[in-house]
């Protein structure tokens, strides 16, 4: 397909987050987690130990980015073929269906509600992940998303309902699984 034809053509789902979820996850935890970190953070460097200030600031800006790409999402835009994830004023990430495998994760925890999925795109040795948090859904978009992910992947929908790594994500893909040899940092495990 050319250029011309995947720009014209039209996505079969398009998700949005929900502002005041959206909201919300800025004040619980990332914004106060800046803080809090950089307030704590000189507690626990009185010793001016480099590595602990760079450890410091490196998560705090981690945060601060973390923070800048969840204000930055536009929406994610499913295709016959692959997944867009668009941002304000950055542009979009492409991953196709046969280049992936999409991990699902449910956390239900009283203090800590995580429920994700993630697609990751292999290149030679380095993971790209596009996640879908689906605590900044509503609950019927959430339906659709995992309802269109078995009926894209031609997997039983129940597959989409637990913890699990699907790799390949289309059943009967040719893809090739992470080859060690070229991995030059495991080499020596």
């Amino acid at each position: 397909m050319n250029e011309l034809q995947t720009e014209n053509e039209k996505p079969l789902l398009v998700v949005k987050y929900v502002w005041w979820r959206v909201l919300w996850r800025l004040f619980m935890p990332y914004v106060p987690g800046i803080f809090m970190f950089y307030g704590f953070g000189g507690y626990f460097v009185k010793e001016n130990n480099p590595i602990a200030y760079i450890t410091m600031y490196a998560i705090m800006l981690f945060a601060i980015g973390m923070t800048i790409n969840l204000l930055l999402i536009r929406d994610f835009r499913f295709y016959r073929d692959r997944v867009e994830k668009r941002w304000f004023l950055v542009g979009k990430r492409v991953m196709k269906y046969d280049e992936i495998s999409v991990g699902l994760t449910y956390m239900n925890m009283k203090a800590f509600n995580n429920r994700t999925i993630t697609f990751a795109k292999r290149i030679k040795c380095f993971y790209f992940n596009t996640e879908i948090d689906l605590n900044l859904v509503s609950k019927k978009t959430e339906i659709k998303i995992i309802q269109f992910l078995a009926d894209i992947s031609h997997r039983d929908i129940a597959e989409f309902q637990k913890n699990v790594e699907i790799y390949p994500f289309h059943k009967g893909a040719k893809t090739q699984p992470i080859l060690l040899e070229k991995c030059w940092w495991l080499k020596s495990i």
